[in-house]
């Protein structure tokens, strides 16, 4: 297992506020689907660290729209733990339907943000 030091080299921040889709129970229907709004905090190769105002179960499934040098890349990613700070909730993500040209812009991103 890496120790988070080791982690903390391939992460970037990246603060911003986005509208994402949340499907809490794993089902993929938009209908079915609640709006929230996060702040990004921080980018990995494969996951996104995020803040919110409402609890998002782990597990749940979530759709939103990242940009890197103005092109817009929707991904998907579901909750792998959720807890309460304060007022917020500080969550994480994992990204389970990047594209490719979404991976090298990220990449390139996080490796612009370390040196």
């Amino acid at each position: 297992m890496k120790d988070r030091k080791s982690r903390q080299y391939h992460r970037a921040k990246y603060f911003t506020e986005i509208k994402a889709y949340s499907f809490p129970d794993g089902c993929q229907d938009k209908s079915n689907a609640k709006q929230l709004d996060l702040i990004v905090l921080n980018l990995s190769i494969d996951g996104v660290g995020i803040l919110t105002r409402e609890e998002i179960k782990k597990g749940s499934i979530l759709t939103f729209t990242l940009f890197f040098g103005g092109i817009g890349h929707e991904l998907m990613a579901y909750s792998t733990f959720c807890i309460k700070i304060g007022d917020l909730y500080r969550a994480g993500l994992k990204i389970i339907s990047p594209d490719n040209i979404y991976t090298n812009m990220l990449l390139e991103y996080i490796k612009q943000e370390n040196s």
